[in-house]
């Protein structure tokens, strides 16, 4: 953890094609303005994460408050990270993710999200609605930050796009509350199997 920081700093400024690693900015779905970029950094106090952490009944993923204590809220390669009080849970409509709490938005460009599951701590997983459904994107908010940077500057155009649609999934079906496991395969051969929710309802 003591190098996460490191690792942001050095590469906020890195460039994956045209983009910038790192674009300070406010990413609030809750608003009419979701996207509403900043001049600069603006790291978020401790206390601050910890005053809406409370609010929310939960514990944040280190890795996630390390984030916002150095660099603050914005975009990284692409996701939306939002600041602690634009996170949400996710409802009992979205059946086995129930409870999942947000650390990023639109990403991959597609409405998808990143959360975890406070009652198991640090592992994140990514969140999609086409197929619906979910899928461990690492063992740690950090691990996934680094997992993505690395697919970002490796292939600019596609990078993180391949590595979310590899991810092994689970997709869920809500109407019943059953979940079908499709560990062995990755996301992009899940896809044609549907889901008995359409994406519109959650997402």
């Amino acid at each position: 953890m003591t190098d996460f920081p490191d690792y942001i700093t050095h590469y906020r400024e890195k460039k994956f094609g045209k983009e910038r690693m790192f674009v300070p900015g406010r990413y609030n779905e809750a608003s009419k303005q979701t996207w509403t970029p900043l001049k600069e950094n603006s790291p978020v106090d401790s206390r601050h994460i910890l005053k809406i952490a409370e609010e929310r009944n939960c514990q944040f993923p280190e890795g996630y408050c390390t984030f916002m204590e150095t660099l603050g809220p914005g975009l990284w390669a692409g996701m939306g990270i939002p600041q602690p009080e634009d996170t949400h849970a996710f409802d009992q409509a979205t059946g086995a993710m129930q409870g999942f709490v947000t650390v990023a938005c639109n990403v991959n460009g597609m409405g998808d999200y990143l959360a975890f599951n406070p009652k198991e701590g640090e592992k994140i997983y990514f969140c999609g609605h086409d197929p619906f459904g979910y899928a461990v994107a690492g063992n740690s908010f950090e691990e996934v930050i680094t997992k993505v940077t690395e697919a970002a500057l490796a292939e600019p155009n596609n990078g993180v796009s391949k590595f979310f649609e590899g991810l092994p999934f689970v997709e869920v079906t809500v109407d019943d509350v059953e979940v079908e496991a499709v560990s062995a395969a990755p996301r992009s051969s899940a896809a044609g199997s549907g889901s008995s929710k359409p994406w519109w309802r959650f997402w």
